[in-house]
């Protein structure tokens, strides 16, 4: 079970994501479009899972530092997505996934160093392995190559996702993780209101069923993955969680038809054997 939670959240997210693609070149649908639908759906999907879970709510999960994390997560969860889908539209989905590996760096880092359970030196040395790998893949005439219009995702990635990953755990402490996803998701979809009665009438038919197809893969995906935090960890889940980009790498090549580029290939590689080493040794 500590491996299936998280490998099929990769699945359903991967799936996901090629997609959110799909939607993204479509007339008329922008980042700001996407996003502004995408939360009010998440949420209403949410809603009929923690109905049909039978999921609840605990009081103290609002008072004093538990409702100050879900601030906190709420403005990470918004500031994540938007500029994550503003990329997206731009870039390709191949590029924006490697780059979500190096998320990997620094939640290892600052999971060992605030969380003692969190201290496994064989995942610990595994999960660097794996983020060298990604580094090395954007190695290229010696320096670190990315495209320009990708690097506010990649500070995201690298120095604000990482307590997003920290808030997250401490909820998960309290929150049963189908009501955190609902309430984290109906709270930006407040805030987004305004934009997704102005953007809504933009998706027509088609789009609207993407829309519905990837936000309830994304609502599955998000769900499993608190509940495999809550069994395995941070760590653990983050190492398994880098297989959602080598899943997204190839359906972006063979679905979407992006170009495929050997290093990425070999870096992959190199982090599906850091998994299987973490959950062998």
């Amino acid at each position: 079970m500590d491996l299936v939670l998280p490998l099929l959240a990769s699945l359903a997210q991967a799936v996901s994501f090629t997609v959110d693609k799909t939607v993204l070149r479509l007339r008329h649908v922008t980042y700001k479009v996407y996003t502004g639908v995408s939360f009010p759906l998440l949420a209403a999907i949410d809603l009929v899972i923690f109905t049909v879970m039978r999921s609840s709510l605990q009081a103290d999960a609002f008072y004093n530092a538990n409702l100050l994390f879900l601030l906190l997560s709420v403005a990470l969860t918004l500031g994540t997505n938007v500029i994550f889908y503003r990329a997206l539209h731009d870039d390709t989905l191949s590029e924006m996934e490697t780059i979500n590996l190096f998320a990997i760096f620094p939640v290892i880092i600052l999971s060992g160093i605030i969380f003692a359970s969190e201290r496994n030196v064989f995942v610990l040395a595994a999960a660097f392995i794996a983020g060298g790998a990604v580094v090395w893949s954007h190695w290229d005439n010696h320096r670190f190559k990315i495209a320009k219009k990708s690097l506010p995702f990649l500070f995201w990635v690298l120095a604000i996702s990482p307590f997003a990953s920290l808030i997250n755990k401490e909820l998960l402490y309290v929150w049963n993780p189908v009501a955190l996803e609902l309430v984290r998701n109906a709270g930006v979809a407040v805030i987004l209101g305004p934009l997704f009665w102005r953007e809504c009438k933009k998706i027509k038919g088609k789009a609207f069923g993407f829309l519905f197809i990837t936000n309830a893969l994304s609502a599955v995906a998000f769900i499993l993955q608190g509940f495999s935090i809550q069994r395995s960890g941070i760590v653990y889940t983050a190492l398994v969680f880098s297989l959602l980009p080598i899943f997204t790498y190839f359906s972006s090549v063979f679905i979407l038809k992006e170009k495929i580029e050997p290093k990425k290939v070999a870096a992959f590689v190199v982090v599906l054997g850091a998994i299987i080493a973490a959950k062998l040794i």
